[in-house]
C-alpha cells in the first residue's frame, strides 16, 4: 500500500502508507529533496549549552556536598556537645546531692541548736560558692559547645566567599 506525496521540490514520490521511507526507485529524489541533517550552527550551540549545564550542575553538586558535610558535621558536634553538657549536669546533680547528704549527717551529729545553726549556715556558704563554680562550668561548657558546633558553618561559609571572590 502505497501513498503518493508532494516533496519541497514540487515533485511527487511514493511512500509508503504506514509512513515508512520511500520506495528505492525514489530514494535519490528524496535524499536531495529533503535534508534532514541538524545544522552545524545548532549541533555547536547545543554542546556548548551541554557543556555549560554540565559546568554548573558540577559545581551545584559539589556546593550541595560541601553543604551536606557542613551540616553532618555541625549535628554530630551538636549531639557530642549536647551529651557533654548532659554529663556536666548530672555529675553537679550528684554533687549537690551528696553534699545535702553530708549535711544531713552533719545535722545528725549536732548536739546543741546553735552547732546545728553553725553547721546549716557554713553549708549554706560552701553551697553558694559550689554553685557558682557551677555555673561558671556550664558557662563555660557551653560556650565551647556553641563555638565547636558554629564552627563548620563558619568554615563552610568562609569557604563559600571565597569562592565566590575567585570566581568574580
Amino acid at each position: 500500500m502505497s501513498e503518493t506525496i508532494k516533496a519541497q521540490t514540487g515533485e511527487e514520490l511514493e511512500v509508503e502508507a504506514q509512513g515508512s521511507f520511500p520506495n528505492a526507485a525514489n530514494s535519490e529524489k528524496v535524499a536531495g529533496a529533503t535534508d534532514f541533517s541538524v545544522p552545524e550552527s545548532v549541533r555547536s550551540l547545543t554542546e556548548a549549552m551541554v557543556s555549560q549545564n554540565q559546568e554548573v550542575y558540577e559545581r551545584t553538586r559539589e556546593t550541595m556536598e560541601d553543604a551536606i558535610d557542613m551540616l553532618e558535621s555541625t549535628f554530630d558536634r551538636a549531639g557530642q556537645g549536647t551529651a557533654a553538657l548532659n554529663r556536666k549536669a548530672i555529675d553537679i546533680a550528684q554533687s549537690n546531692f551528696n553534699s545535702g547528704f553530708d549535711l544531713a549527717k552533719e545535722l545528725a551529729g549536732a548536739e546543741t541548736l546553735p552547732q546545728l545553726i553553725e553547721i546549716q549556715a557554713a553549708f549554706m556558704r560552701r553551697q553558694f560558692d559550689r554553685l557558682n563554680a557551677q555555673a561558671g562550668e556550664i558557662r563555660e561548657l557551653a560556650t565551647k559547645v556553641t563555638n565547636e558546633t558554629a564552627e563548620p558553618v563558619k568554615s563552610h561559609l568562609t569557604r563559600s566567599f571565597e569562592a565566590a571572590r575567585a570566581a568574580s
